[in-house]
């Protein structure tokens, strides 16, 4: 777990008002990468809860939230994750992703439609908080499950020979390309630049992996994949 001290503000006194129903806070983004955050970038985190109603009644006090914690909670079982704004005084604040480990877990598996949090969660990510080493392990694992089924994810997108930057460099660019906010032009290579080593060490094995069952065809220095769409 990674100790980042300028997101301790926000998930310090979070996890002392939820208690036990906070599973976990996973970083990610421009303020865990450094991909050229500015002072207004907020802290995008995951918040994986245990029950929805019972979280929000013990969150929605300390933060001075007025919907109920019913209506809450019914939003977030209908499409998950709740998005909300976290506001720090003293600094940029959060965007908090809420969503249960049961429903991220849907959302992670290989199979699943919505790709809001895949194409998220393939990235570099960091545990700010966790409940418990049990849950350490869960998360791990379906983390790793999603990022090896990136590369059937992304067969229809991948050139005929591609290197692993140029497939992580894929990876970005179909990601944000649905992006409905503007972003610059070459904001994916900007956060490649940023995230190059994680990524190859992230995806390097999986690609080799890949190329060891047959998936991917190993072309010298390149990759080509096997059964072209």
């Amino acid at each position: 777990m990674k100790h980042l001290p300028d997101a301790d503000s926000l998930v310090a006194p979070l996890a002392r008002a939820a208690g036990d129903q906070l599973t976990a806070v996973l970083g990610f983004g421009s303020r865990v990468t450094g991909a050229s955050p500015d002072a207004r970038s907020a802290w995008d985190l995951f918040v994986v809860v245990e029950d929805y109603r019972t979280f929000y009644e013990r969150i929605a006090p300390a933060y001075g939230w007025r919907r109920s914690a019913a209506s809450f909670a019914r939003l977030n079982r209908r499409l998950p994750p709740n998005v909300t704004h976290l506001v720090d005084p003293d600094g940029p604040g959060a965007k908090l992703f809420i969503i249960s480990e049961e429903d991220l877990a849907r959302r992670l598996a290989p199979g699943a439609v919505d790709h809001f949090c895949r194409a998220r969660l393939m990235q570099h990510v960091e545990t700010l908080h966790v409940r418990d080493e049990e849950t350490r392990k869960r998360l791990d694992a379906r983390l790793s499950t999603l990022r090896h089924s990136i590369v059937g994810w992304l067969r229809p997108f991948l050139p005929e020979e591609f290197s692993a930057e140029d497939f992580c460099r894929r990876l970005l660019q179909v990601s944000y390309r649905t992006e409905v906010r503007p972003e610059s032009g070459d904001r994916a290579g900007e956060v490649f630049s940023v995230q190059r080593a994680s990524l190859l060490a992230l995806y390097e094995p999986i690609l080799e992996e890949a190329a060891e069952t047959g998936v991917l065809v190993r072309r010298g220095d390149a990759y080509a994949v096997a059964e072209p769409v």
